[in-house]
């Protein structure tokens, strides 16, 4: 069958939240605290371009895999 095809939107988010899993944990990032406009910058930098709704969605994957969690401002976190 030919004929134009794409990867299933399912896949792509299951693939880019473990790569962005792989990212965040590295010790580069260890500790840093994100913004969604600050992880898309440094995404960009490193050639990895995500709209902003890409990002909102795969911060929400990555919040329910247990990846990241909310920051409360009034708590002591290391920078």
């Amino acid at each position: 069958m030919a004929g134009k095809f794409r990867v299933k939107h399912e896949v792509w988010l299951a693939t880019e939240t473990e790569r962005l899993k792989n990212i965040l944990l590295g010790i580069k990032y260890w500790g840093v605290k994100w913004t969604h406009a600050k992880l898309r910058k440094e995404l960009e930098e490193i050639g990895l371009k995500y709209s902003a709704a890409e990002i909102d969605e795969l911060n929400s994957a990555l919040h329910a895999a247990g990846i990241v969690e909310d920051i409360v401002e009034s708590e002591e976190t290391p920078d």
